[in-house]
């Protein structure tokens, strides 16, 4: 019996679960050496070896590629990811306590609901979880009411603040009544923002936002 034909026994013998020493012994047996045993195994085990080898370098090289590509685009995600993030927004009281279409704010009640609404018109719909993050969620601050919601499929909003929250939105009760009053809510909401009246702190690190979909609602409002 040849060389070749040896190997592919003995890959066949890999292959149906026998172990090296056993394979090694059924050699032995046979009246082979054990150095010439060694050579055919190794010869037999080669292949198996080169396309594991090769699939943890195509595991590196992608990871590689994925993380150039958040490096390349996290340029994007940066201190103006929302231009004013973290500045204080103040309502300009000279315009008075009404909305545009005349129903006192203090009438209107902040309610989970309400900022839900509010989300999923300025554009939240295409923010998801990432492959290694959780669902997108957001803290909401209005006046002094606290809520947060969770962004999954649909927007589920729940009173007080999350310590998961990927960003914090600021606003007095003026503005959220005036954004979903508003024809344009985007418009409105990302007028808000830039003057100035309302404000965004950035939670969560910049790979995190951009797995999440972030640049989506950045994109939406700048």
């Amino acid at each position: 019996m040849d060389d070749k034909e040896l190997v592919m026994r003995t890959r066949n013998s890999f292959r149906v679960g026998k172990s090296r020493a056993e394979v090694l012994s059924g050699f032995q047996k046979r009246g082979y050496k054990l150095a010439y045993a060694e050579k055919i195994i190794e010869k037999a085990q080669k292949p198996r070896r080169v396309l594991l080898f090769s699939f943890y370098i195509g595991l590196v090289v992608f990871l590689l590629l994925v993380i150039a590509y958040l490096l390349i685009n996290d340029s994007r995600i940066d201190a103006s990811f929302f231009p004013i993030a973290g500045k204080v927004g103040v309502l300009d009281d000279s315009s008075g306590s009404e909305d545009t279409l005349g129903v006192g704010f203090d009438g209107i009640e902040i309610t989970p609901e309400f900022i839900s609404r509010i989300l999923e018109k300025v554009g939240t719909e295409e923010l998801h979880g990432g492959l290694f993050y959780g669902e997108p969620i957001i803290n909401f601050k209005v006046g002094n009411q606290e809520f947060f919601s969770v962004i999954g499929g649909e927007v589920e909003t729940y009173e007080g603040l999350s310590k998961d929250a990927d960003l914090q939105f600021n606003a007095p009760k003026e503005e959220v009544v005036s954004v979903v009053n508003s024809n344009n809510p985007k418009e409105m909401f990302r007028d808000s923002i830039l003057s100035g009246r309302a404000s965004v702190d950035i939670l969560a690190g910049k790979p995190e936002l951009f797995a999440k979909e972030y640049l989506s609602l950045y994109d939406s409002l700048k």
